[in-house]
């Protein structure tokens, strides 16, 4: 690769990671959380807390025109089972098998919101908001070493025309 085109290359990356970095921004909102390393903890159960952050940076995200969001999460993990006792149909699919599934439950915040504009006339009444209260799912690792939370809405009422959620 010659030197101009690494160059070229070197500055979309940067100019990409700028953009993801302020995503927010044009919805007037606080940015995705980022997950950095899924690997804690290595051995034993997983926190609340981790399981929290896992689930938030795994979910939220710029996509298709919107900004998705969670907040206000509170996340209960409970006892893990073999992956191996599961029945067929409720075992997670990027699941280690040789590990263990833990229960979650809790409830979220979960914010869908378009971008600000004066011609919609909708800065700071921009998002549909649903909150869940019931929510369920299970955390994990895969066979990376990676835990993933899943963790979904059971009928939830959304509000529309409601603020983002701001840091």
């Amino acid at each position: 690769m010659n030197k101009s085109r690494m160059i070229g290359v070197i500055v979309l990356l940067l100019a990409a990671a700028g953009a993801r970095a302020q995503s927010g921004a044009k919805y007037g909102a606080r940015d995705p959380q980022k997950c950095g390393s899924t690997k804690e903890p290595a051995k034993g159960v997983l926190s609340a807390d981790l399981a929290k952050r896992y689930f938030a940076c795994h979910v939220e995200r710029e996509f298709s025109g919107n900004l998705y969001l969670v907040d206000n999460v509170t996340l209960e993990v409970g006892k893990g089972t073999s992956f191996k006792e599961l029945p067929g149909g409720s075992r997670p699919f990027e699941a280690d098998p040789d590990g263990l599934v833990y229960q979650v439950r809790g409830s979220f915040l979960r914010y869908s919101c378009s971008a600000e504009s004066d011609f919609m006339r909708n800065k700071g009444k921009n998002c549909d908001v649903e909150k869940e209260e019931k929510a369920t799912g299970t955390c994990f690792r895969n066979g990376f070493g990676d835990w993933i939370c899943n963790v979904i809405q059971h009928g939830a009422e959304r509000v529309t025309g409601q603020p983002p959620p701001r840091r």
